[in-house]
């Protein structure tokens, strides 16, 4: 899971926490602390065109929404963009993301934009700024299904894509998967905790959410394979060059693909929206 979705991801959570239980969270050891010289987060909405800034911290964004009556945060990814899962763009599936903000009458939603300021000349980023903007008459279609029927959804596309992988005889990929299926198939809390702790440790507050939206998570979050070097993507190429291989196969690996990265995606959504706090919705 790349930074950009963490971001958004603890962004809600936290804030949940701040809005829904009115207490002021520590962000300290979290992607959303503004501790960093290097990293910024500030959140705008526009103002007679242009963008005004009315807040620059996480807190004092969360200030801003419940004085607005915010009744709770919730996690929306546009589906438009399960079909452009091998853009370069979108490595780590970063984009299409948004946070919904809820209100007693209406919502809104908010997207971010990263900015970086490189050293001229050179290759390394000096410092980075986050921008979350309000914004207008946007609207994003996305269904948060239940924790079961994503759980159930997830599973059946994990076994039809190991089962492809070993026909194929890819060994590597064969045993990503069967790694990915058993930790979503656990019974065990140690197992599921040790995996949010060594990948996502202060992601999310534990403690708000059911272990089945954490489960949920984690198994996720060993689904980001698609783009990059020696990605998933990358039989794109092998698959059409293979010779002993015909187009119906190649249309296979491509619905597959394309059903896994929207899976993994819902998936997400479902566990983040899935908690334990009171539904003020």
């Amino acid at each position: 899971m790349n930074v950009n979705i963490k971001q958004i991801i603890s962004l809600i959570s936290y804030g949940n926490q701040y809005l829904i239980k009115n207490q002021v969270p520590n962000l300290t050891q979290t992607v959303i602390s503004n501790n960093s010289e290097k990293l910024t987060i500030s959140f705008l909405e526009k103002n007679w065109g242009l963008n005004k800034v009315i807040a620059t911290t996480p807190i004092n964004w969360f200030e801003y929404l419940k004085q607005k009556g915010c009744l709770k945060l919730q996690l929306l990814h546009s589906h438009k963009e399960a079909k452009k899962y091998t853009d370069v763009s979108l490595t780590g599936g970063g984009k299409g993301w948004y946070i919904k903000a809820n209100f007693s009458k209406g919502f809104e939603i908010w997207n971010n934009k990263w900015i970086h300021d490189t050293d001229p000349g050179r290759s390394y980023i000096k410092s980075t700024k986050v921008e979350y903007l309000k914004l207008k008459g946007e609207k994003i279609s996305q269904e948060c299904i239940s924790l079961q029927k994503a759980t159930r959804e997830l599973h059946k596309c994990l076994i039809k894509i190991k089962n492809l992988a070993h026909d194929w005889q890819l060994n590597r990929w064969e045993n990503v998967f069967t790694k990915t299926i058993k930790i979503l198939e656990s019974n065990s809390n140690q197992v599921i905790n040790n995996e949010f702790n060594t990948y996502l440790k202060n992601l999310v507050i534990l403690e708000n959410y059911p272990p089945e939206s954490i489960q949920l998570l984690v198994t996720a979050n060993r689904l980001f394979i698609f783009t990059g070097w020696y990605s998933w993507n990358e039989l794109d190429w092998w698959v059409a060059q293979s010779k002993f291989l015909n187009d119906k196969y190649f249309l296979i690996y491509k619905s597959l693909s394309e059903t896994l990265y929207k899976a993994r995606n819902t998936a997400i959504v479902s566990s983040i929206n899935h908690d334990k706090l009171k539904n003020n919705l």
